[in-house]
């Protein structure tokens, strides 16, 4: 089995920081029109801010046609790319944040009939990374060895 064939559930903290908006929403993109990403995919945006899901999906497609190394996004493939990505807000320092986030990530696998890697990106504050690393532990969000992953974007030192 190929990885194109494991669904995959792809949640970025600090959503709506610049990192997201110029680096990995226009990656992701990138990855989607070059066929990199499994069939069956889902970006979770965690942020405590809120915002209106339309104009924040609009913004990213600005980061996507701004940063992208392949232009402007073609709209109708920016549509269904966009239709994977869901905003959640929460703050970090909440058990109901990781709460809607295992519901949403737990619906995904049901929705696929089997459970998906897990990727969870910190474009966040270093002093976020401990408390997101125990809430992951704490509500069983990345708990497989090997098929989920923390990527750590702060350099420490």
């Amino acid at each position: 089995m190929t990885t194109k064939n494991i669904p995959a559930g792809i949640v970025i903290f600090g959503a709506k920081g610049d990192l997201t908006r110029r680096k990995l929403i226009p990656a992701l993109y990138n990855l989607f029109i070059g066929k990199y990403l499994p069939a069956s995919f889902r970006i979770y945006c965690v942020d405590y801010l809120a915002v209106n899901t339309e104009e924040y999906k609009k913004d990213l497609q600005a980061g996507v046609n701004e940063f992208s190394r392949n232009g402007k996004a073609e709209e109708s493939v920016w549509n269904e790319f966009a239709a994977r990505v869901t905003y959640l807000q929460g703050d970090f320092l909440k058990a109901d944040t990781f709460i809607a986030l295992k519901n949403a990530l737990e619906a995904f696998d049901k929705k696929n009939n089997k459970r998906g890697t897990r990727t969870f990106y910190y474009a966040i504050a270093p002093r976020f990374i401990e408390i997101l690393s125990e809430a992951l532990y704490k509500h069983f969000l990345c708990n497989r060895d090997n098929i989920d992953r923390i990527v750590v974007e702060k350099p420490f030192g």
